[in-house]
């Protein structure tokens, strides 16, 4: 499950059929007291994401900070590291109707709320379902959980020096990739492909 910072979200995370349902609930520190609440997309100053997710907290909105792991160089030398998915945005869980969710505009790192006109614009629930369907507790996206890819799925190549040829997933190769069992020249070859090369065959 994503993992969504405030004790005003639920931990019961509908799947991707429940995506409708996707809203903020209870949290006596969330504006609005949290029903019939919405995520929103929050547009942040540079590189100050963190920076608003934790003032947005001490407010007692909902905060959701989706992060992907990526190679970082530095003295030479390649380190893992954690950065946002969207850089410059973050999302916000609160209630439009009451008025606190103004604050969410003059908090720190914070530029504004993407909006149409002087009304906040809610992202659509199947996105957020979805999206936090593909991350985990600590809020890392996983290639592996947004695609739903398992051991033994026939799949089809979409892309890359195999496109067009349709082979069997073997084994997981890691959050991104993925061991192909595909017959080439009369024999089966074991071949290492990203996911998002793949198309999953019904």
């Amino acid at each position: 499950m994503a993992g969504v910072r405030n004790g005003g979200l639920p931990h019961d995370r509908p799947g991707l059929a429940g995506a409708e349902t996707e809203e903020i609930r209870d949290g006596a520190g969330s504006a609005g007291n949290g029903k019939g609440g919405s995520w929103f997309a929050v547009h942040c100053h540079a590189g100050k994401e963190r920076m608003a997710e934790t003032h947005l907290l001490r407010q007692g909105f909902g905060v959701f900070l989706p992060l992907l792991r990526c190679g970082e160089t530095r003295a030479r030398r390649a380190r893992p590291v954690l950065a946002p998915l969207f850089p410059g945005y973050v999302f916000a869980g609160f209630d439009p109707r009451a008025a606190g969710w103004r604050r969410v505009n003059g908090t720190y790192g914070v530029k504004k709320l993407v909006s149409f006109g002087e009304t906040p614009e809610p992202v659509p629930p199947t996105f957020m379902a979805a999206l936090r369907h593909s991350c985990d507790e600590m809020s890392i996206f996983s290639f592996r959980r947004a695609s739903a890819f398992r051991e033994g799925d026939r799949v089809k190549l979409a892309a890359g020096p195999f496109m067009g040829m349709i082979g069997e997933i073997e084994a997981m190769g890691g959050p991104d990739r993925a061991w192909l069992l595909l017959a080439i020249l009369g024999r089966t070859a074991r071949v290492s492909v990203g996911l998002d090369e793949l198309q999953k065959i019904a």
